[in-house]
C-alpha cells in the first residue's frame, strides 16, 4: 500500500531537520511545566517512548518531565486519583500545565479538566478517541473501557463542555489505526492532524506507534515554544 501524503502536515526528512535546527537555535524556556499521560492500561512504557521522542526536541535545561500511567485503573475516577497524586508530589497540581496525552490520557485530562481537578493550558492528544474508541464496540472489559464506546455518558459529556473549556486542544492521528481509526480522534466537528505510518510495524500497530512518531512530536515541540509547526491545517482522514 501506498503511503498518504497529507498536504497539510510536511514531515518529509528536509523539513523535519529544518524544523530541529530552529528548536536548537531556540533557548527560550517552555512557558510551564510539561505532563505526559499514557492511555487505557498501558504500562509506563507508552508515555515513556513519547518522552523519549519529545524530550530532546525541548529546550536544555528543562526538567524531566513527569510521566503519568494508571495500568491498574478501571475507571476514570480511579485513574483520575492516579494523575492528581502523581500530581501532587510533584508540586504541580495547583499549576496550570501542558498536557501530551495518549489515548484514554486525553479523555482523561479533559474530564478532569471539566471537573476543575486540573488547570490546563494546552492539551495535545495522540490517537485518543475523542468520538469513541471502535475496539470498544465489540470489547469493553471495565468501566473505562465501556466510558469510550461512541456516544457514551461521558462522551457527551464532554462534546457539551468543550465549547467552554479554557484550554487549547490540538489532536493528531495516525492512518490504519484499527484500535480506535483515525477518524474519531477529534470531537464532533474538528478533525485531527494527521499522518500515515512509514514503517510496516507502524501501519500493523499504528495506534501505539504514534507515541514515538517524531513528525507529531516536532510539531508538538514547535508549539510548545511558540515556533512556526510543521502542520498548518487540521483535516479529515482519508482512511482511518
Amino acid at each position: 500500500m501506498a503511503i498518504i501524503t497529507n498536504p497539510n502536515f510536511d514531515a518529509s526528512p528536509a523539513r523535519l531537520a529544518q524544523c530541529r535546527a530552529a528548536l536548537n537555535a531556540d533557548t527560550t524556556p517552555l512557558p510551564r511545566p510539561l505532563v505526559i499521560l499514557g492511555g487505557w492500561r498501558a504500562w509506563s512504557i507508552s508515555p515513556l517512548s513519547a518522552r523519549r521522542v519529545l524530550a530532546p526536541l525541548l529546550p536544555a535545561g528543562t526538567p524531566t518531565v513527569p510521566v503519568i500511567a494508571y495500568p491498574f485503573s478501571g475507571s476514570f475516577e480511579h485513574a483520575g486519583r492516579v494523575v492528581r497524586d502523581r500530581l501532587a508530589r510533584a508540586n504541580l497540581l495547583d499549576t496550570p500545565i501542558d498536557i501530551v496525552a495518549i489515548s484514554m490520557g486525553g479523555l482523561l485530562a479533559r474530564w478532569l479538566a471539566l471537573r476543575g481537578e486540573l488547570s490546563i493550558a494546552r492539551l495535545f492528544t495522540l490517537a485518543t478517541p475523542h468520538r469513541g474508541a471502535h475496539l470498544a464496540r465489540f470489547i469493553a472489559p471495565d468501566k473505562a473501557a465501556r466510558a469510550m464506546r461512541e456516544g457514551s455518558p461521558l462522551l457527551r459529556e464532554l462534546d457539551a463542555a468543550l465549547p467552554q473549556a479554557t484550554y487549547t486542544l490540538t489532536c493528531y492521528a495516525a492512518l490504519r489505526d484499527w484500535w480506535v481509526h483515525a477518524r474519531n480522534t477529534s470531537p464532533p466537528g474538528l478533525h485531527p492532524y494527521w499522518v500515515d505510518p512509514t514503517t510496516i510495524l507502524g501501519r500493523l500497530f499504528s495506534h501505539f506507534a504514534i507515541n514515538a512518531n517524531a513528525a507529531i512530536h516536532t510539531d508538538i515541540a514547535l508549539r510548545l515554544r511558540g515556533l512556526p509547526p510543521l502542520a498548518v491545517e487540521p483535516s479529515q482522514p482519508p482512511i482511518n
